[in-house]
Formats: C-alpha cells, structure tokens, sequence
C-alpha cells in the first residue's frame, strides 16, 4: 500500500481527535442533563416539602386561633363547667343508686328497716340522677356548639352570611350537626343579634341583613310579576285607561246638573280619578290592582249618577231620597278610592325601602360604609 500523503494523515487524525471530543461533550451533557434533573427533582421535592410544613404550620395556627376563639366566646366557660358539674353529680347519684340498690335486691327477702332504708335511698338517687343527666347533655353539647362555632364565624367574616353547606365542609362535621349547632347558637343569641334562615339554609351574623334580603327578594318577585303582568297586558292596560278617563269626562259631562252637595262628591270623585288613571299610566304594573274599579265600580256608579239625573227633575220624597243616597254614596266611594290612591303609593314606598335596604346591606357586606371604605 503506498504511503498516504501528510496533509490526508494529519487530516484524519484530527477527525478522530473531533469524534473522540464529540464524544465526550456528549457524554458530558448527558451527565450534566441528568444531574441537574435529580436536582430539579430533590428542589422540588424540597420545596413540596416545604410549602407542605408550610401548609401544616398555618392550619395548626388556624387551628389554635379557632380552638382559643372558642374557649372565649361567651358562655363556652360556663356551660362546660356546668356540663361537668352535671355529669359528676348524675355520675355520683347514679353510683349511689346503685350500691344501694344491690344490697336492697340481696335483702329483699328479709322484710326489716334497713332493707326499706335501702330502697329508699336507691329511688331517691335514681331519681336524682335523671334531671343532672340531662342537665349535664344539655350544657356539653352547648360548649361543643360553641366550640366549632369559631368555624363557622371564620366563613362569614367578609359576606356576613354563610350557608349550611359550606359551613359543614369547613368545620368536617355532617350538614344535620351544622343545622343543629345554628339553631342552637340562634337560641343562645351567640353572636348578638344573629339570624338562622332554615328555609334558605342560610346562617346571618346580623338579622337586618337578613331582613334587607328577605326585601330585596320581596322586591324582585314584584318587579317580576309587574314585569309579566305589563308584557302579558298592554292592550287591557291602555283599554282600562280608556274607559277611566271616559268616566271622568262623564263627570264633567254631567256637572251643574246636582245639588251642591252631589256636584261636591262628583268632583272629588273626579279628582281622584284623574290622580289613579296619571298614576297607572306611569305605572303600567299597577294596572292589576285597579282593574275591579274600572270592570265593576265606575259602571256602577255611572248609572247611579244617571239614575240621580232622572230623579232630580221630579219632585217628591221618592225622588229627594234618591238624590240623598246617591250623594252618601259617593262619598263612601270617594273614602275608598282615596285609599287605593294612597295604596299605589305605599306599594312604591315599599319598594324604595327595600331597594334601599338591600343596598345598604351590599355596601356593609362589600366594606364600602363608615370607616372601613375600601376599594
């Protein structure tokens, strides 16, 4: 084989030399690749770690400050210790009970005085021991009440309500024992003025919110059915100012034609009437409430007016006792279409109310009143 030429030598000697060193750059950077994975992995497995004693920390924290807020709230003092108190004496009485009650039965048979004395006390202790049995379940289940109570505070910090469910989740206890511990803290006003809706499942710290929603929900089903009356009604609503105002040009149709008296009541009638039809007509959802006085009412009492007109051009009592009664009905009816005027505003007055109350009660749930306005 001839020689190679130098240059072609040197060449591929410095090939292998560059596959040696590719080589090795790879095995480096495969080493390199899996260090720094197994120390991505030991970081975060240092950080899970971490954030799980983290984690751990602040429930035991959390924890505590609930366990502490309950030994605080007022009465969990009292009603454990009377708890205790109750069960150490219904405890007391009941062994009493018994270790007479056993000599009693073992005597039994000898009729004398001590085995009467036995009975005697056994009945007395046992008898005894019932009322502080009870007394003591009754004041323990208040103080376990009012110790997972801080859990159930602990959710209605921000809204200033909370429903039956959540409050479950939160304190891990079933919803039948939340239903439960809510009436019972409603019973014991703890906190101080609060409100168990058991309709809505809803727990209140405060019963105005309660009654701002109960408003507001008011307020909603009126606007509602207002809503729907107007779009299922609008022709009968403007037909029933039709005939409304139609009667009230009758009125005027007919004025002069009475005594002063009657023509007194006829233009009352009248007034109020122009006030009602005003007031429908900028409140389409009022219609409903005066649609007995336009189907019934103003018929009827058109054709007392008619029947008046007739009788005032005759003479004779007949004719001057009709003029008088339907003069006297005419104001009966004025008082009573006054009422319904006066009615229609109510209505709008209560809805105002609500709605303002239900507003006040979003900016105290919110944070925007007094001195904790935030944004």
């Amino acid at each position: 084989m001839a020689n190679k030429d130098p240059i072609q030598r040197d060449l591929e000697e410095l090939g292998r030399v560059l596959g040696e060193f590719g080589g090795l750059l790879g095995e480096m950077s495969v080493q390199m690749g899996n260090d720094l994975s197994e120390a991505a992995a030991r970081g975060m497995a240092d950080l899970r770690t971490q954030w799980e004693r983290q984690q751990a920390r602040e429930r035991e924290q959390r924890e505590h400050r609930v366990q502490r807020r309950g030994r605080n709230l007022p009465g969990y003092a009292l009603n454990l210790t009377l708890g205790i108190v109750g069960a150490v004496l219904g405890g007391s009485f009941a062994i009493t009970a018994l270790g007479c009650g056993i000599p009693a039965v073992v005597l039994m048979a000898a009729d004398d005085l001590v085995a009467r004395i036995l009975w005697t006390v056994t009945a007395v202790f046992a008898v005894m021991t019932a009322p502080f049995a009870r007394m003591s379940v009754v004041f323990l289940q208040r103080a376990a009440c009012l110790r997972r109570a801080p859990r159930y505070l602990e959710q209605m910090e921000e809204t200033g309500w909370a429903e039956e469910e959540l409050l479950a989740r939160s304190a891990g206890v079933s919803l039948k024992r939340v239903q439960k511990d809510l009436r019972l803290l409603m019973k014991m006003g703890v906190p101080a003025g609060c409100h168990y809706d058991e309709e809505s499942g809803r727990f209140y710290l405060r019963r105005a919110d309660w009654l701002a929603e109960q408003e507001r929900q008011t307020a909603d089903r009126r606007a509602e059915q207002a809503e729907q009356a107007a779009q299922a009604a609008p022709d009968d609503t403007a037909a029933m100012l039709r005939q409304g105002r139609g009667f009230v040009e009758f009125l005027h149709t007919y004025r002069g034609s009475f005594a002063p008296e009657t023509q007194a009541e006829m233009d009352r009638l009248g007034s109020i009437c122009s006030d009602i039809w005003s007031w429908v007509e900028k409140n389409p959802a009022s219609a409903p409430k005066v649609r007995r006085l336009v189907s019934y009412y103003l018929p009827t009492t058109r054709k007392l007016i008619l029947a008046a007109h007739t009788a005032a051009g005759q003479n004779g009592a007949a004719a001057m006792e009709i003029g008088r009664r339907v003069t006297g009905t005419l104001r009966d009816l004025n008082a009573a279409f006054e009422r319904l005027r006066d009615d229609l505003m109510v209505d709008l007055s209560m809805d105002v109310s609500s709605e303002i109350a239900a507003m006040e009660a979003m900016l105290r749930q919110d944070g925007l009143t007094g001195s904790g306005l935030t944004l």
